[in-house]
């Protein structure tokens, strides 16, 4: 059975390869192909971030009890965090600016590995404990969330 910790793990791997994906057409200093990717790179982030902040979210803080300063908690500040650094990046795609793009997706790069970090080690063990007998229709209704985005 798919658990919350292989599924949004594959999709953090996604994310991050969208990202490079990014970077190299930003070396290639093509920005036909830089918008592309950004686009791409932006919305596959912004419905991992959807899918665990309405699907997972709520029911791991009614399990556990915990919203504020809790873990969930933690986490959408954390998005919040990578969701301006999202709006720097198009901002820099529009620019054309190199550089500046190369320093935003270095930051966005570091403030991701520790985040998909503390969810993979911590949040998402902790939602399969709290949410086991949950778990497979949550899945389901993130892919069902995603095909929705994808259509």
């Amino acid at each position: 059975m798919e658990n919350f910790l292989s599924y949004l793990s594959e999709n953090h791997r996604q994310c991050d390869q969208h990202l490079a994906e990014l970077e190299q057409a930003v070396t290639a200093n093509n920005w036909e192909e830089v918008k592309k990717q950004y686009q791409t790179f932006s919305l596959s982030t912004l419905t991992h971030f959807e899918r665990e902040e309405q699907i997972l979210f709520p029911p791991f803080e009614e399990a556990s009890g915990i919203s504020e300063g809790g873990p969930t908690s933690c986490m959408r500040s954390e998005h919040q965090q990578m969701r301006e650094l999202l709006e720097q990046m198009k901002e820099g795609c529009q620019q054309q600016d190199q550089e500046h793009l190369y320093g935003l997706t270095e930051t966005y790069m570091i403030l991701v590995q520790q985040h998909n970090s503390k969810e993979e080690q911590v949040l998402y063990n902790m939602a399969e404990q709290l949410l086991g007998a949950q778990m497979a229709s949550l899945i389901a209704e993130m892919k069902t969330h995603q095909a929705q985005i994808n259509d």
